[in-house]
C-alpha cells in the first residue's frame, strides 16, 4: 500500500528555510491463517494428581485438574510450556511446578459428546487372541500382533501390549470390560462404574508408534476407554512408544512410571494420575499433521504490516 506523496505546512519549517514538509508513506499488509489448539487443556485430568517423583513435561497448552492435587515433597516435576497449570480442588504446595499452579474453575470433559461404545463393540463376537498381520475385531490379546490393519480394536480386559517394532496407522484401540471364561470364550462388554478392565501398555526394548484415523467418527484418537472402566494405564518396559492422537480414558489412572519413555503428541484426558517414574514423561499438544478430533485446532488469522 503507497499513500500518495503530499506537502504539509512545517510551523517551525521557516527557521530552516523550509515551509512545506514532503510527507509519503509505504507499507505492505498480509494475512495468514494457522490451526492453534482451542481446548481447555492439553493435559487434562477429570479427578485427583498424585505425584511422588519423576518428571512430567507439557507442551503446546495447558494441564488443568478438577481435583485436588497431592505431591509427597519436591521430586514430583510437572512442566508445562505455552499453558498454565490448574486445579479447582486443592493443593498442598508440595512439587516442583513452572509454572506456580493457579486455582481455577472446574471444566467439563472436552469430550463427553463423544459416541460411546463404538458400533464395533459387538458382544456376540467372541475375542481372540491371533498373532502376526492383525484385522480390526474383538480381542483378549495383541501380544503377537506384528501389524495392524486400519480401524477399530476393541480390547476386551486384561493387560495388552504394544511390543516395539512395530507401527501403526489409522487405528483406534477401544478398552472395555469382558465376560465369559476358557469354555465359553471371552465376549467384550461394558464396564460396571469402577470396573477395571483392559489396558494398554507398551513394552519391550524396541519402538512403537500409534497414529490415530485422520477421518471418521473417531477422528483423532488413538486410545479410548470405556468411561467406566477404571483400569491403571502404565507405560513399562525399556522400549520407547509413541503415540499420534488422543488418548480418552475418563475413568482410568494413568500410572507414569518404569524405564521405558512415552510420548504423545495429541490431547490427554485421563481420570487420575499418579506420578511416581524415574524418567521423563512427555505430552505434547498435536503437531503439524498429526491427527486430532473435530473442534480441538481452530482457524486463527494473522495480520502483518510492513513498512
Amino acid at each position: 500500500m503507497v499513500i500518495p506523496g503530499r506537502l504539509v505546512p512545517a510551523l517551525l519549517g521557516g527557521v530552516l528555510g523550509e515551509d512545506d514538509v514532503h510527507v509519503q508513506a509505504v507499507a505492505e499488509a498480509g494475512w495468514s491463517v494457522r490451526e492453534v489448539f482451542s481446548g481447555p487443556c492439553v493435559f487434562c485430568v477429570l479427578e485427583d494428581f498424585r505425584g511422588q517423583v519423576g518428571h512430567l513435561s507439557v507442551d503446546g497448552g495447558s494441564v488443568a485438574v478438577n481435583g485436588d492435587m497431592t505431591f509427597n515433597n519436591a521430586n514430583g516435576i510437572v512442566d508445562a510450556v505455552g499453558g498454565i497449570i490448574g486445579y479447582a480442588g486443592t493443593w498442598n504446595h508440595n512439587g516442583s511446578f513452572s509454572p506456580a499452579p493457579v486455582a481455577q474453575e472446574a471444566f467439563t470433559d472436552p469430550f463427553a459428546s463423544l459416541v460411546l461404545p463404538p458400533p464395533e463393540l459387538n458382544p456376540a463376537v467372541a475375542a481372540t487372541a491371533p498373532s502376526g498381520a492383525c484385522t480390526p475385531g474383538n480381542y483378549t490379546s495383541i501380544d503377537g500382533c506384528t501389524s495392524f490393519t486400519p480401524g477399530v480394536y476393541v480390547l476386551a480386559g486384561g493387560s495388552h501390549t504394544i511390543h516395539g517394532g512395530v507401527e501403526v496407522h489409522g487405528v483406534v484401540f477401544y478398552l472395555t470390560c469382558v465376560t465369559g471364561g476358557k469354555k465359553t470364550g471371552y465376549y467384550p462388554r461394558s464396564c460396571a462404574d469402577g470396573e477395571a478392565g483392559a489396558s494398554l501398555a507398551g513394552a519391550g526394548n524396541g519402538t512403537a508408534a500409534v497414529w490415530a484415523p485422520d477421518t471418521g467418527p473417531y477422528q483423532g484418537f488413538a486410545v479410548i476407554a470405556d468411561r467406566n472402566n477404571a483400569t491403571d494405564l502404565r507405560w513399562t518396559g525399556n522400549g520407547a512408544l509413541t503415540v499420534h492422537g488422543t488418548l480418552y480414558a475418563p475413568a482410568a489412572t494413568l500410572d507414569l512410571r518404569g524405564n521405558g519413555s512415552y510420548t504423545s503428541y495429541g490431547v490427554t484426558v485421563v481420570g487420575y494420575v499418579d506420578l511416581r517414574g524415574n524418567h521423563d514423561h512427555v505430552y505434547s499438544g498435536p503437531g503439524e499433521g498429526d491427527p486430532v478430533p473435530p473442534g480441538v485446532l481452530r482457524r486463527q488469522t494473522q495480520i502483518g504490516l510492513s513498512h
